[in-house]
């Protein structure tokens, strides 16, 4: 963990560099775009100041004392109508200024570019170096606007300026100690950075309020006129240093792509996708038993001692897993757990599988023992009992024997509503658009099949909407498929879950499989007995037509459609001969 000081410093000679790299290549630009953001900072600042003194003016009989002598020599009236003209003078000025940044922002990004003889890097890499250069500006102008604002004001009030400079040091004194000593600080700040500097920005400006307003209570104050004059700029310095805070870290958090525009021998690498500190020190070996004991008897009935912990591997670089092999005393007692941490990245996985979990459905997964947090991490906790990692070359049948089982669970029905109000399902996904898109690209003797696929896309949303659900599993694997002693089967991971109709996930290539684990699960789901066999196939097909347009893998998709045709047409006549039945 690097202190608040270091991280100051790198930014700050990182910032010069960058600034001296711009500079360098386009002087013209930059200068005028300071010029211009500049003027369209005191232009705005006479927008704001110009109305008010004219209400100050409609609202008084006469010309105030407080303003300049020059200006109470000339008739209210044209008075009050020469400062709108002033008014609307500067925000056409002000627009004007702005479309002069803009143009030449986009002239200085494409000069440095072209300078650095690179080729493209990423998409969309003309918007991106108008945006990095716009920002560089932008930050530099709101600096060296709140400089020279507070250099008036020194000018102008200097006590003023003297409380607003203990605060802006006591405040960056007071940032720096807790961020260094506090992780929930640090956390907020780097998290939430835009509302605390916001909020900082707004505190400053009251306490300078209130020292003014005792100023002219108790002290010998300013003349009216220059303390509003003051406050004006106090505001203005306080927005615009926020501005160019912001901008600076947006920029530092986009290095590697601002070093691979703009200068000439740095390469665009992504970031390693590592662990933080703070993960490294929970899975380090001496601290990683300690949280491990902690996390599982927070929900425990008897205190258990971790005697062992090993990696356990998910396949997914930012979910921690481990087996952990504790013991208690009373009762004598061994067991085991799977334990999964989540970075902060991936939250939102650890919610879904908690959610599938706490909904208490008979899937095929280990025991739920409890969810918990460690520093801040998710953390969820299984019972591992005897289960261990099946074979991998057995992976492709367990895998097909989970989906039967779960094609034979009938979800909660609290689940499912719950999921619907989320999500779509596959028969909302699976719209118009994608067979007409893959009608542009199919071969001649192809398109007889897509058409009447076509002229049956309502029937089949309306059989998809009609099947039941179940819940589909979309990390079946080696990695997350576990075995018992007695060959019972488990899912070891469950962040990844969806609800489909029957039939969705199903490989396509053991369509008769799914035609004998629907007649098993007859037997358990009611809800299974007027559907035909052929509707399930229509859902698997569909389903897989549909993750395969999302690839853009067109030419599979479109083989699959003669075969859902085929159980389109199959379903057809099976609901024909059950309804002329007597």
């Amino acid at each position: 963990m690097h202190n608040l000081q270091s991280v100051f410093r790198a930014t700050a000679g990182w910032c010069i560099s960058l600034g001296t790299k711009i500079i360098s290549v386009t002087p013209l630009a930059t200068v005028t775009i300071q010029l211009a953001s500049f003027t369209a900072q005191i232009l705005l600042l006479l927008t704001f100041f110009l109305p008010l003194k004219i209400l100050i003016l409609l609202g008084s009989d006469s010309i105030p004392d407080y303003f300049p002598l020059y200006l109470k020599n000339i008739e209210k009236t044209h008075l009050i109508a020469g400062l709108s003209a002033l008014t609307f003078l500067c925000y056409i000025l002000y627009i004007s200024s702005e479309l002069i940044i803009f143009h030449l922002s986009k002239v200085g990004a494409e000069k440095l570019t072209n300078k650095s003889k690179k080729l493209n890097l990423f998409s969309n890499q003309k918007k991106i170096s108008v945006q990095i250069y716009s920002k560089f500006n932008r930050g530099l102008s709101a600096g060296s606007f709140s400089l020279i604002a507070l250099s008036i004001l020194l000018y102008i009030y200097p006590l003023f300026f003297l409380a607003i400079t203990i605060y802006l040091l006591l405040i960056t004194l007071l940032t720096i100690k807790l961020f260094n000593i506090s992780q929930s600080i640090r956390n907020l700040l780097t998290t939430h950075y835009t509302v605390a500097l916001n909020t900082l920005a707004a505190i400053g400006f009251l306490i300078v309020f209130f020292f003014m307003v005792l100023n002219f209570l108790y002290y010998d104050p300013p003349k009216v006129f220059a303390a509003l004059i003051s406050l004006l700029l106090v505001r203005q310095a306080l927005s615009r240093l926020t501005l160019m805070i912001q901008d600076v870290i947006s920029l530092r958090t986009q290095h590697r792509q601002v070093n691979a525009l703009f200068f000439y021998r740095q390469q665009f690498s992504t970031e390693l996708n590592l662990p933080t500190n703070k993960i490294r020190n929970l899975l380090d070996e001496s601290t990683r038993n300690i949280w491990l004991r902690d996390a599982i008897n927070s929900f425990s009935p008897h205190h258990q001692v971790v005697k062992s912990s090993s990696w356990h591997q998910l396949g997914n670089p930012e979910i921690y897993a481990f087996e952990v092999t504790t013991h208690s005393t009373e009762p004598a007692l061994e067991s085991r757990f799977l334990v999964k941490l989540f970075s902060e990245n991936i939250s939102i996985a650890a919610d879904q599988e908690a959610a599938l979990m706490l909904a208490k459905p008979a899937i095929p997964s280990l025991k739920f023992f409890g969810h918990t947090e460690v520093e801040g991490l998710k953390c969820h906790i299984f019972v591992l009992d005897d289960f261990k990692k099946i074979e991998r070359h057995t992976a492709q049948a367990n895998a097909l024997l989970t989906n039967k089982k779960l094609v034979s669970i009938n979800p909660p029905e609290a689940l499912v509503l719950k999921f619907g109000r989320s999500h779509l399902y596959l028969e909302q996904r699976l719209r118009l658009e994608l067979f007409e898109q893959v009608r542009i690209i199919a071969l001649p003797e192809q398109l007889y099949t897509i058409e009447k696929i076509i002229e049956k896309h309502s029937y089949i949303i309306e059989l998809l909407s009609t099947l039941p659900r179940q819940i589909i599993c979309l990390d079946l694997g080696p990695d997350t498929l576990l075995i018992s002693e007695n060959k019972d089967i488990r899912v070891s991971h469950w962040a990844n879950w969806k609800m489909e109709p029957v039939g969705a996930n199903w490989p396509i290539t053991h369509l008769n499989e799914l035609k004998n684990a629907v007649t098993e699960a007859r037997t358990i789901r009611a809800d299974f007995k007027e559907i035909t066999s052929a509707a399930f196939k229509v859902c698997a097909l569909a389903y897989t037509f549909e993750r395969l347009c999302s690839r853009a893998n067109y030419a599979d998709a479109i083989a699959l459609l003669p075969d859902l045709l085929e159980q389109l047409e199959s379903n057809e006549t099976s609901t024909l001969i059950r309804v002329d039945l007597p």
